[in-house]
């Protein structure tokens, strides 16, 4: 759980200025984030989002790794965000932010990972993870998807450190735009935010629930396949090949190993090697 920006950081340019390597080009360190008109900072908006969420999910037995742990800090570095959840390990990773777009504009954008080689192999996981997070604020809050950023709610961008350097599937949520009136009323209300918290919450236990889905053999390390008309191994293979094809196509997976069991004829097990384990 990362939430972004920090409350310490207007008061330490020299840090949050500095420039780093987000994997395409350079940015900084970090920014303070943006505010409503009546000085209401997205630092704070950001926290205590993630501290509902953060409660929300450890409710329903989720581990729960965040990036900052108050909002009197500075940063961490953008690319230090990364990094955390990939040490991590951890199965999806979320970046909570409030827009600061056009006073007229409106909505939340679910934003994206673009393939830059280091990120390839989660951004299909990452495009199921934000629309599973889409339908759920949409749902959840009643928020419109942005009237001016993305298309339906949904922003590729290959911009930021957070998710082009990620091996994780993660996406950044911006839950609303501070600088329009409507959005701003909700943004400063605890209850709001509650609200937003756990309609990302059943975002992210949809995501979870349906990996389980999407890769049933996730609860089995090895399976059956049929042998047809072919002698076993030759079999086997053909018909790990077209299986390969069909995580593919229909679960964005890149690098998937099929091993062939000598120790059990006809069968074969899977790995998948995208943050997700058998």
């Amino acid at each position: 759980m990362d939430p972004g920006h920090n409350g310490g950081n207007a008061g330490a340019p020299s840090i949050i200025n500095r420039l780093i390597w987000n994997g395409r080009e350079s940015e900084t360190c970090d920014t303070t984030g943006t505010q409503t008109d009546s000085g209401y900072t997205e630092a704070q908006f950001n926290w205590n989002v993630a501290r509902y969420l953060t409660a929300d999910l450890r409710a329903e037995g989720a581990t729960v790794v965040l990036t900052r742990t108050s909002n009197t800090g500075v940063g961490p570095c953008v690319t230090q965000r990364a990094a955390i959840g990939n040490v991590a390990h951890a199965n999806a990773g979320v970046s909570i932010h409030a827009d600061g777009g056009p006073a007229n504009g409106r909505g939340f954008a679910i934003l994206e990972p673009v393939d830059d080689a280091t990120n390839a192999a989660v951004v299909g996981p990452s495009a199921i993870l934000g629309a599973d997070l889409r339908s759920a604020i949409a749902t959840g809050t009643g928020e419109p998807v942005s009237s001016y950023d993305g298309v339906n709610g949904i922003q590729p961008r290959n911009d930021l450190a957070g998710i082009n350097l990620s091996t994780i599937p993660k996406v950044f949520v911006e839950c609303a735009n501070m600088r329009n009136a409507a959005d701003a009323s909700l943004v400063t209300s605890p209850a709001w935010q509650a609200k937003a918290a756990r309609a990302i919450a059943t975002g992210l236990t949809h995501f979870l629930n349906g990996r389980q889905g999407l890769f049933p053999l996730l609860r089995r390390a090895r399976t059956e396949v049929g042998l047809g008309d072919l002698p076993g191994r030759r079999s086997a293979v053909a018909a790990g090949q077209h299986r390969r094809q069909e995580l593919r196509r229909h679960c964005g997976l890149e690098r998937i190993h099929l091993r062939w069991r000598d120790d059990r004829p006809g069968q074969y097990a899977e790995r998948f090697q995208n943050g997700v384990r058998t």
